[in-house]
């Protein structure tokens, strides 16, 4: 049995690895085009929410860098709103999908959720699971 680092280290799995990790960049990308092209069809609540964490942090932390305030918003969307939509699209609340996902699908809704919460963060993958910021 190899460690991760020894498996990564095999030409063969590292190509793999790297063709799995662009494909999966690739929807990831997909998605947040239209993620980003349908803000203005986010409902108006989630949008007014946002612009008034904004003013508040903007006000209360003036010194603060801006991409700390994007980061909060950033995760308040993305929880409140789109996680859910990607994770279960199949979901009749969400009304994405008619359809039921296969495993294979699900599993990679979940891996396009893990991205997205990095990037919402702005936050790069801990030690061990560095190969992954490859995506970045």
């Amino acid at each position: 049995v190899a460690t991760q680092e020894e498996a990564l280290a095999l030409p063969e799995v590292h190509e793999k690895l790297e063709r799995s990790l662009k494909k999966l960049w690739g929807m990831c990308q997909s998605i947040l085009d239209d993620i980003l092209a349908s803000v203005q069809d986010f409902p108006y609540g989630i949008r007014w929410i946002c612009k008034q964490l904004h003013s508040i942090c903007k006000e209360t932390f003036p010194q603060a860098p801006k991409e700390d305030f994007y980061r909060m918003i950033g995760y308040f969307a993305y929880y409140r709103y789109i996680n859910l939509g990607i994770v279960i699209p199949d979901s009749k609340s969400f009304d994405i999908l008619k359809q039921d996902l296969s495993i294979y699908s699900r599993r990679c809704c979940v891996d396009m959720a893990r991205i997205f919460q990095k990037m919402f963060n702005l936050s790069l993958y801990e030690e061990g699971e560095d190969h992954r910021n490859n995506i970045f």
